[in-house]
């Protein structure tokens, strides 16, 4: 039976409410229950009245059913001002009259307040003039008794009902409690709407620090990528010239004897120029935008190699022993090269830092296949994170380096890159190493 009523409440309450604004339907809710209420009122009146076979008030209960009725069906038909300024005169104008026909002694007249107070919260703070007509109009009729003292109209209600006093109460309750609740779930919901639109602010405001370092990080990486686009062009061409000569010089000493010593150092110089070259490669490669670049098919081998080119001299003046673990024949994998190889050098440098006191630093670079995903793993066995930051060393700007040395920002862009190309990294738990796991699909 509750939750009958409950339901029926919930449909009434609702009426006109459809495609209109928070603002109007929290206000259409408001006078559609009202109506609701003082009509069950006015109902609950009609048998008592009728028992004191007084046919004046049962049959003006009776139409005041209708009416209230009346302005539930115009807010259904989206009438939305008719039955606002029409329950504030109904409400109040019944009132008006009979706590005039009963004399002040039953303060029925004092429900004209909550009735101004009620007419608030009908309309929106812009209808100005048509509250101030919706105020004014019990304050009105409250000061016209005072004035007259009661003394208007004949008393056509007859002999009191003992349940009569209880309308006042009825009434008062009835209006201050809707006032009431009203003011506190909009109280709430400001809150509500508060909270989120400062939670917002903060997340906007971090999404735009992540943005402004991202776009350093992408100035610096541009800046790298023409300097290195530069030095290229120049060393490229001395490069070229160098390599002809030697080939003219080792042309000449194979044709003499006696000149295995001078061609086995020319074979050497070949091999410098070559290595050269291949540093160069890499490292223009490397360090270029990727914003435009389209999805590849690559190995995964030739990329790690490609790196450790641009990485093994740091690592060789560190004594930085570097082992590989590559699968062979691993299939190709669909990304962005430039993107994957920036992640594998920020890993590396990483691993760099972390060893900078550990005697007999290594690191370890290992690729498996496993559930149709390209695993490479990161090692080395410099001290391992703590538990309690595991979780903050993927966040911007934080760093557990010192200051100066590192900007918070790799892993965080290292996790991003990874994610535009269908990837994840993750620090790999329950090792007594620091191992970073980059995981790509084949597909």
């Amino acid at each position: 039976m509750l939750n009958l009523i409950k339901r029926y409440w919930t449909i009434i309450s609702f009426f006109g409410t459809e495609g209109e604004t928070s603002s109007s339907t929290k206000r259409i809710i408001l006078s559609n229950r009202i109506s609701l209420v003082l009509g069950l009122i006015s109902l609950f009146y009609i048998p008592l009245w009728a028992l004191k076979s007084n046919a004046l008030m049962a049959l003006t209960n009776a139409g005041l059913v209708l009416v209230y009725s009346g302005f539930l069906w115009l807010n259904y038909k989206k009438y939305f001002s008719i039955p606002k300024f029409f329950l504030v005169f109904v409400a109040a104008t019944p009132v008006f009259v009979v706590a005039d026909m009963l004399d002040k002694d039953t303060n029925l007249q004092f429900s004209l307040i909550p009735c101004a107070a009620f007419s608030m919260l009908l309309f929106n703070p812009k209808e100005k003039i048509k509250m101030l007509l919706a105020v004014s109009y019990p304050m009105l009729l409250l000061s016209i008794l005072l004035v007259t003292d009661f003394k208007l109209f004949p008393n056509l209600v007859g002999e009191k009902l003992v349940i009569l006093p209880a309308f006042d109460y009825i009434i008062n309750a009835t209006i201050i409690l809707s006032i009431t609740v009203y003011l506190y779930r909009s109280n709430l919901r400001h809150q509500v709407d508060y909270k989120e639109l400062y939670e917002n602010h903060i997340l906007s405001q971090k999404e735009l620090d992540d943005e402004r370092a991202r776009s350093v990080y992408s100035s610096k990486l541009a800046a790298l990528g023409e300097m290195a686009g530069g030095i290229a062009h120049e060393i490229n061409n001395p490069l070229f010239v160098l390599k002809a000569k030697i080939e003219i010089l080792e042309d000449a000493l194979s044709k003499k004897e006696d000149c295995e010593k001078e061609l086995a150092n020319v074979t050497s110089a070949k091999k410098m120029i070559h290595k050269i070259s291949e540093i160069i490669k890499s490292l223009s490669t490397i360090s270029r935008s990727s914003e435009d670049d389209p999805i590849q098919k690559i190995s995964i081998s030739d990329l790690i190699s490609e790196t450790l080119i641009i990485c093994n001299h740091r690592f060789y003046q560190k004594g930085i022993n570097v082992t590989q673990d590559l699968m062979p024949d691993l299939p190709k994998i669909s990304c962005r090269p430039i993107e994957i190889g920036q992640v594998l050098i920020n890993l590396l440098n990483n691993a760099h830092d972390a060893l900078e006191y550990t005697a007999k630093p290594e690191i370890q670079i290992t690729t498996k296949l496993i559930d149709e995903k390209v695993i490479i793993i990161v090692a080395n066995n410099g001290p391992t994170i703590p538990e309690e930051l595991k979780d903050k060393i993927f966040l911007s700007f934080y760093t557990t380096k010192e200051m100066g040395k590192g900007t918070g920002l790799g892993l965080s862009i290292s996790l991003k890159l990874l994610k535009k190309n269908n990837g994840t990294l993750y620090l790999s738990p329950d090792t007594d190493q620091t191992r970073f796991v980059i995981e790509l699909p084949l597909v």
